[in-house]
This record gives C-alpha cells, sequence and structure tokens, in this order.
C-alpha cells in the first residue's frame, strides 16, 4: 500500500536499485542532485536520497498521478 514519506526516514533497500533511480529528473523540474545523492521514483512520489545509509533528504508528494 501506500506510504507517507518523510525527512529523515529510511528508505528500503528494495528501492535503492537502478529500477527506482530517476536518472532524467531534469524533465521534471528537479534540480541536479548534489554529489552521492539519488533521486528516487516511489509510486507518485519522489525521494531525494542519501543512497548511504538510505536516508530522506526531501520528499516531494504526488509528482507522478
Amino acid at each position: 500500500g501506500y506510504r507517507n514519506w518523510y525527512y529523515g526516514a529510511i528508505l528500503p533497500s528494495v528501492f535503492l536499485a537502478n529500477a527506482y533511480y530517476l536518472d532524467d529528473w531534469y524533465d521534471y523540474g528537479l534540480y541536479d542532485p548534489p554529489y552521492g545523492y539519488r533521486w528516487v521514483r516511489v509510486g507518485p512520489d519522489v525521494l531525494l536520497v542519501d543512497p548511504y545509509p538510505g536516508r530522506l533528504v526531501q520528499v516531494m508528494s504526488d509528482t507522478f498521478y
């Protein structure tokens, strides 16, 4: 089911895979992630993640409908 993400949460490792990375972030008006960080799409949300340890640093809810 749907989950509400929040700043500081740890993203489950299953989402830290190429299938979830949003590499075309510029097409969605997102900024270049800081070095070592990744944009991740989980359902309708886009999350900026520090992959080690998977901590969320920004949550953009309902980016995708």
